[in-house]
């Protein structure tokens, strides 16, 4: 078997770099002065051109957003109260006047104006009571103020 003889950086052949003199001409080389000239000219004019078109569209998004942002400040916030006392204290409003029965304290409250996204009230009215220490149940279904 013949020995192969290790190529080292020192013995490796270098080819010689390429100069522009030696390149391949470019597709620019072919064109006259006037003609560089003449597409420069055009690019610029079409990079106006564009620039324009972005400075009209950025002024169309920002009049989008600040549409937006109109929109959503009307719009009621997530998790915002929707009544301004919490049903416990409308309830005890209601009972100051003494007894009532849960149907009657459910036609208090909405008389007062407490608004709920429940279809029906009376579950939210009956577990306020439960779990409220200002209330006592006097009879069945009958509460008052403790």
């Amino acid at each position: 078997m013949a020995k192969r003889s290790k190529k080292t950086k020192r013995n490796r052949k270098k080819t010689p770099a390429r100069s522009a003199a030696t390149a391949a001409p470019s597709a620019l080389a072919k064109l006259s002065t006037a003609e560089i000239a003449a597409e420069l000219q055009r690019r610029e004019q079409q990079i106006t051109r564009l620039q324009a078109k972005q400075q009209r569209l950025l002024d169309q998004l920002n009049e989008v957003e600040a549409e937006i942002q109109t929109t959503l400040s009307k719009l009621p916030r997530a998790g915002a109260r929707r009544n301004r006392a919490p049903l416990s204290d409308v309830i005890a409003k209601s009972l100051k006047g003494g007894e009532l029965t849960i149907p009657e304290i459910v036609s208090a409250v909405g008389a007062a104006g407490y608004r709920s996204r429940s279809a029906d009230l009376r579950p939210s009215v009956s577990q306020a009571l439960l779990k409220d220490e200002r209330f006592e149940r006097v009879a069945r279904g009958t509460y008052a103020l403790a």
